[in-house]
This record gives structure tokens, sequence and C-alpha cells, in this order.
């Protein structure tokens, strides 16, 4: 299977709720291109939605500031204005 098979996957999973489904398929993705900052930041937001607000703080963290799909970086800052929002 290609990465490009599994991030699509996971796009699929992620798109119906089915997040455990969509971690292994992006974490497969990141196993055989450590360097995709797409599967990277989906797999944070998938780790996000199963409240592993860590693990996706961390990933977050990590991503480079430039060169990200714009919608990958509106959901994510989403993500990060919601978990702001939450804190007490």
């Amino acid at each position: 299977m290609t990465a490009a098979i599994a991030l699509e996957r996971g796009r699929r999973a992620e798109a119906r709720g089915r997040y455990p489904e969509a971690i292994k398929e992006y974490e497969s993705v990141i196993r055989a291109f450590p360097g995709s900052t797409t599967a990277q930041g989906r797999l944070g937001i998938a780790l996000y939605h199963v409240h592993d607000t860590k693990a996706a703080i961390e990933l977050f963290s990590k991503l480079p500031d430039r060169g990200l799909p714009r919608d990958l970086v509106a959901e994510i800052n989403g993500i990060i204005d919601d978990m702001r929002h939450q804190r007490p």
C-alpha cells in the first residue's frame, strides 16, 4: 500500500468519525515518510478528537510555520483556539 492510499484512507476514516482507524493510517504514512507534515497534522487532529490533547499539541508544535495546506492550517488553528477556550 502506498502512503497516498493510506493518507486517503485516513481522511475517509476521519470524515466518518473513525478516529482510531484514521490514527493507524496516518501513523503508517509517517513510518514510510517521516517528513510528511500533512500526515503529521492530520494525525494531530485525529488525536485531538480521541481526547489525546497532549499528543496533539506535541505534534502541532513540531509542524513548520510554512508550507502546510491552508485548509489544514485553518483546521489546526481552530483546534488550538478550542483548546485555549477549554482551559479553566
